[in-house]
């Protein structure tokens, strides 16, 4: 993002690209990626990833969790996933 236009940023915030969901939908959506993705694409090492998405590694200078890897998974995960009803799909009106 440093590298980013503040243009460039600006719009990307305006279509909610750089946002993500609830954290509760983000909690559901991360166990679904582990439970039913990972095992066949194991892409990053979940230990170190659950390390720093619970906040046990300080972020200045740490590991950090891409936001675009990290929607990635989400999005692979949605394919996994029943929910009851899609309210916690939702923020602000807008579907993740």
């Amino acid at each position: 993002m440093s590298g980013l236009e503040p243009d460039d940023v600006y719009y990307l915030e305006s279509r909610n690209c750089l946002s993500v969901p609830t954290p509760d939908a983000l909690d559901h959506f991360t166990r679904e990626y582990f439970l039913h993705v990972h095992p066949g694409l194991p892409l990053l090492d979940e230990a170190q990833f659950w390390a720093v998405y619970s906040g046990d590694k300080e972020p200045c200078g740490g590991p950090t969790i891409s936001l675009f890897l990290f929607q990635a998974m989400l999005f692979a995960s949605c394919s996994t996933s029943v929910l009851a009803g899609t309210s916690c799909l939702m923020h602000k009106g807008h579907y993740y």
